[in-house]
Protein backbone atom coordinates (compact mmCIF):
# COMPACT_ATOMS: atom_id res chain seq x y z
CA UNK A 1 0.00 0.00 0.00
CA UNK A 2 1.34 3.43 -0.95
CA UNK A 3 2.19 5.71 2.00
CA UNK A 4 0.65 9.17 2.30
CA UNK A 5 3.41 11.80 2.41
CA UNK A 6 2.57 15.19 3.90
CA UNK A 7 4.45 17.99 2.12
CA UNK A 8 4.93 21.47 3.54
CA UNK A 9 3.79 24.10 1.01
CA UNK A 10 5.75 26.82 -0.70
CA UNK A 11 4.35 30.32 -0.20
CA UNK A 12 4.39 33.41 -2.41
CA UNK A 13 4.26 36.36 -0.01
CA UNK A 14 3.89 38.92 -2.79
CA UNK A 15 0.71 37.36 -4.22
CA UNK A 16 -0.43 35.77 -0.92
CA UNK A 17 -0.80 32.27 -2.32
CA UNK A 18 0.34 28.71 -1.75
CA UNK A 19 2.13 26.92 -4.55
CA UNK A 20 4.20 23.80 -5.10
CA UNK A 21 7.22 23.05 -7.24
CA UNK A 22 6.27 20.01 -9.33
CA UNK A 23 9.66 18.40 -8.72
CA UNK A 24 8.72 17.78 -5.07
CA UNK A 25 5.44 16.15 -6.10
CA UNK A 26 7.08 14.03 -8.81
CA UNK A 27 9.84 12.84 -6.47
CA UNK A 28 7.21 11.42 -4.11
CA UNK A 29 5.02 9.95 -6.86
CA UNK A 30 7.73 8.16 -8.82
CA UNK A 31 9.22 6.62 -5.67
CA UNK A 32 5.89 5.16 -4.60
CA UNK A 33 4.21 7.71 -2.32
CA UNK A 34 0.98 9.69 -2.41
CA UNK A 35 1.69 13.43 -1.92
CA UNK A 36 -0.54 15.58 0.29
CA UNK A 37 0.13 19.32 0.68
CA UNK A 38 -0.55 20.91 4.06
CA UNK A 39 -2.74 24.04 4.02
CA UNK A 40 -1.76 27.21 5.85
CA UNK A 41 -3.78 29.14 8.41
CA UNK A 42 -5.05 26.24 10.52
CA UNK A 43 -5.09 26.02 14.30
CA UNK A 44 -2.21 24.06 15.78
CA UNK A 45 -4.40 21.14 16.89
CA UNK A 46 -5.72 20.80 13.32
CA UNK A 47 -2.20 20.15 12.09
CA UNK A 48 -1.97 17.31 14.60
CA UNK A 49 -4.99 15.66 13.00
CA UNK A 50 -3.42 15.96 9.55
CA UNK A 51 -0.06 14.61 10.71
CA UNK A 52 -1.89 11.60 12.15
CA UNK A 53 -3.24 10.86 8.65
CA UNK A 54 0.24 10.91 7.10
CA UNK A 55 2.79 8.10 6.99
CA UNK A 56 5.80 10.39 6.44
CA UNK A 57 6.50 14.14 6.30
CA UNK A 58 8.50 15.97 3.61
CA UNK A 59 9.78 19.44 4.60
CA UNK A 60 10.55 21.53 1.50
CA UNK A 61 12.74 24.52 0.68
CA UNK A 62 11.68 28.18 0.69
CA UNK A 63 11.96 31.36 2.77
CA UNK A 64 14.43 31.93 5.59
CA UNK A 65 13.06 30.92 8.97
CA UNK A 66 12.72 33.61 11.64
CA UNK A 67 16.11 33.76 13.42
CA UNK A 68 14.32 34.20 16.73
CA UNK A 69 13.93 30.41 16.58
CA UNK A 70 17.67 30.12 17.24
CA UNK A 71 17.79 33.15 19.55
CA UNK A 72 19.21 35.71 17.14
CA UNK A 73 18.02 39.00 15.69
CA UNK A 74 17.60 39.31 11.94
CA UNK A 75 20.83 40.46 10.29
CA UNK A 76 20.82 38.96 6.81
CA UNK A 77 17.56 37.05 6.33
CA UNK A 78 16.05 37.96 2.97
CA UNK A 79 12.41 36.98 3.45
CA UNK A 80 10.63 35.64 6.53
CA UNK A 81 7.16 34.10 6.51
CA UNK A 82 5.94 33.71 10.09
CA UNK A 83 2.73 31.94 9.06
CA UNK A 84 4.76 29.30 7.24
CA UNK A 85 7.05 28.97 10.26
CA UNK A 86 3.99 28.35 12.42
CA UNK A 87 2.65 25.68 10.07
CA UNK A 88 5.96 23.83 9.84
CA UNK A 89 6.85 24.07 13.52
CA UNK A 90 3.41 22.71 14.42
CA UNK A 91 3.76 19.85 11.94
CA UNK A 92 7.32 19.16 13.08
CA UNK A 93 6.36 19.01 16.76
CA UNK A 94 3.64 16.42 16.13
CA UNK A 95 5.78 14.50 13.62
CA UNK A 96 8.63 14.07 16.10
CA UNK A 97 6.18 13.25 18.90
CA UNK A 98 4.76 10.42 16.74
CA UNK A 99 8.22 9.48 15.39
CA UNK A 100 6.98 9.52 11.81
CA UNK A 101 9.65 9.41 9.04
CA UNK A 102 11.07 12.77 8.00
CA UNK A 103 12.83 13.92 4.85
CA UNK A 104 13.84 17.59 4.96
CA UNK A 105 15.27 19.65 2.10
CA UNK A 106 17.16 22.99 2.25
CA UNK A 107 14.96 25.23 4.44
CA UNK A 108 13.63 22.02 5.98
CA UNK A 109 17.10 21.10 7.23
CA UNK A 110 17.59 24.60 8.64
CA UNK A 111 14.20 24.56 10.36
CA UNK A 112 14.77 21.19 12.03
CA UNK A 113 18.31 22.01 13.17
CA UNK A 114 17.06 25.25 14.71
CA UNK A 115 14.01 23.61 16.33
CA UNK A 116 16.28 21.00 17.93
CA UNK A 117 18.61 23.64 19.40
CA UNK A 118 21.13 24.35 16.64
CA UNK A 119 21.80 27.63 14.84
CA UNK A 120 22.39 29.00 11.34
CA UNK A 121 24.67 31.28 9.39
CA UNK A 122 22.20 33.92 8.26
CA UNK A 123 24.23 34.56 5.11
CA UNK A 124 27.09 32.29 4.05
CA UNK A 125 28.80 34.89 1.89
CA UNK A 126 29.01 37.35 4.79
CA UNK A 127 29.45 34.97 7.75
CA UNK A 128 31.05 31.82 6.34
CA UNK A 129 32.64 32.40 2.90
CA UNK A 130 34.15 29.44 1.04
CA UNK A 131 35.29 28.38 -2.42
CA UNK A 132 32.10 26.39 -2.93
CA UNK A 133 29.30 28.17 -4.76
CA UNK A 134 26.13 27.29 -2.85
CA UNK A 135 23.78 29.43 -4.93
CA UNK A 136 23.53 31.01 -8.38
CA UNK A 137 22.01 34.19 -9.79
CA UNK A 138 19.35 32.20 -11.64
CA UNK A 139 17.42 29.83 -9.36
CA UNK A 140 16.39 27.67 -12.32
CA UNK A 141 19.98 26.69 -12.98
CA UNK A 142 21.24 23.49 -11.39
CA UNK A 143 24.22 24.20 -9.17
CA UNK A 144 26.35 21.10 -8.63
CA UNK A 145 29.08 20.49 -6.10
CA UNK A 146 30.42 17.50 -4.19
CA UNK A 147 29.73 16.50 -0.60
CA UNK A 148 31.69 14.04 1.52
CA UNK A 149 29.52 11.45 3.25
CA UNK A 150 30.28 10.32 6.80
CA UNK A 151 30.90 6.59 6.98
CA UNK A 152 28.29 4.51 8.87
CA UNK A 153 25.82 7.41 8.84
CA UNK A 154 22.20 6.98 7.71
CA UNK A 155 23.05 8.57 4.36
CA UNK A 156 26.07 6.29 3.92
CA UNK A 157 23.96 3.24 4.72
CA UNK A 158 21.50 4.27 1.99
CA UNK A 159 24.09 5.02 -0.70
CA UNK A 160 27.11 2.94 0.41
CA UNK A 161 29.55 5.54 -0.90
CA UNK A 162 31.60 8.42 0.50
CA UNK A 163 31.12 11.10 -2.17
CA UNK A 164 28.06 12.54 -3.91
CA UNK A 165 27.33 15.22 -6.52
CA UNK A 166 24.44 17.39 -5.33
CA UNK A 167 22.19 20.21 -6.56
CA UNK A 168 22.43 23.19 -4.23
CA UNK A 169 20.55 26.50 -3.89
CA UNK A 170 20.81 28.34 -0.56
CA UNK A 171 22.38 31.40 1.10
CA UNK A 172 22.13 30.13 4.69
CA UNK A 173 23.59 27.04 6.35
CA UNK A 174 24.22 25.26 9.64
CA UNK A 175 26.46 27.17 12.06
CA UNK A 176 26.04 24.96 15.13
CA UNK A 177 24.61 21.49 14.62
CA UNK A 178 22.06 20.46 17.23
CA UNK A 179 23.34 17.99 19.81
CA UNK A 180 20.29 15.90 18.92
CA UNK A 181 21.58 15.41 15.39
CA UNK A 182 24.42 13.52 13.69
CA UNK A 183 26.31 14.99 10.72
CA UNK A 184 25.95 12.80 7.62
CA UNK A 185 27.74 14.88 4.97
CA UNK A 186 30.03 17.92 4.63
CA UNK A 187 31.27 20.35 2.00
CA UNK A 188 34.50 21.81 3.35
CA UNK A 189 33.52 22.55 6.97
CA UNK A 190 29.79 23.13 6.36
CA UNK A 191 27.34 20.42 7.39
CA UNK A 192 25.34 19.48 4.29
CA UNK A 193 23.26 16.63 5.75
CA UNK A 194 22.34 15.24 9.15
CA UNK A 195 20.13 12.61 10.72
CA UNK A 196 18.15 12.91 13.94
CA UNK A 197 19.59 10.83 16.79
CA UNK A 198 17.58 7.93 18.16
CA UNK A 199 14.91 8.40 15.52
CA UNK A 200 13.49 5.76 13.13
CA UNK A 201 14.12 7.82 9.95
CA UNK A 202 14.95 11.52 10.10
CA UNK A 203 17.20 12.62 7.22
CA UNK A 204 17.84 16.31 6.49
CA UNK A 205 19.68 17.53 3.38
CA UNK A 206 20.87 21.00 2.41
CA UNK A 207 20.68 20.09 -1.28
CA UNK A 208 17.75 19.23 -3.60
CA UNK A 209 17.52 15.53 -4.53
CA UNK A 210 14.11 16.14 -6.09
CA UNK A 211 15.78 18.24 -8.80
CA UNK A 212 18.10 15.33 -9.65
CA UNK A 213 15.59 12.50 -9.22
CA UNK A 214 16.75 10.83 -12.45
CA UNK A 215 20.13 10.30 -10.77
CA UNK A 216 20.16 6.82 -9.22
CA UNK A 217 21.74 7.99 -5.94
CA UNK A 218 19.39 10.92 -5.41
CA UNK A 219 16.45 8.64 -6.11
CA UNK A 220 17.74 6.13 -3.53
CA UNK A 221 17.50 8.82 -0.86
CA UNK A 222 13.82 9.50 -1.55
CA UNK A 223 13.11 5.77 -1.96
CA UNK A 224 14.59 5.07 1.47
CA UNK A 225 12.27 7.70 2.97
CA UNK A 226 9.25 6.20 1.20
CA UNK A 227 10.17 2.68 2.33
CA UNK A 228 10.47 3.87 5.91
CA UNK A 229 7.05 5.53 5.60
CA UNK A 230 5.46 2.19 4.67
CA UNK A 231 6.38 0.60 8.02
Amino acid sequence: MKPIIGITPLYDMKDNRLFMDETYINAIKITGGIPFIFPMGLAKEDYKKLVEKCDGIFFCGGQDINPSLYNEENRYCKEICDSRDFLELSVLEYTIEAKKPILAICRGLQLINSYLGGSLYQDLEKEHPSDILHTLSNKYEVNNHDVDIVKDSLLYNILEQRNLLVSSWHHQGIKVLSSRCLANAYSNDLVEAFSIKDYPFGLCLQWHPEKMIDDVNQRKIVEAFIESSKK
